[in-house]
């Protein structure tokens, strides 16, 4: 039984340091701060810039909000 603990407690080791290593683009935010004052469509044109990148699985990124700073 505590053989069996010990194989568990590596696996599961290993697994998370494996899924720290490989990060993809979902892992990560953009933030937009400053725009200059005048510019219009700018949610628009970030979500068309983002939606036209497929990620390397070939299956478009999820946008979960979009929030922008003056």
């Amino acid at each position: 039984m505590l053989s069996l603990l010990y194989i568990k407690d590596k696996i599961m080791k290993t697994w998370e340091y494996y899924d720290e290593m490989a990060s993809d683009l979902s892992d990560y935010a953009v933030l937009v701060k400053r725009l200059p004052p005048g510019i219009t469509g700018v949610k628009g044109r970030l979500i068309d810039l983002i939606k036209a990148q497929p990620c390397a699985d070939g299956k478009p990124f999820k946008i979960h909000e979009i929030i922008l700073i003056p």
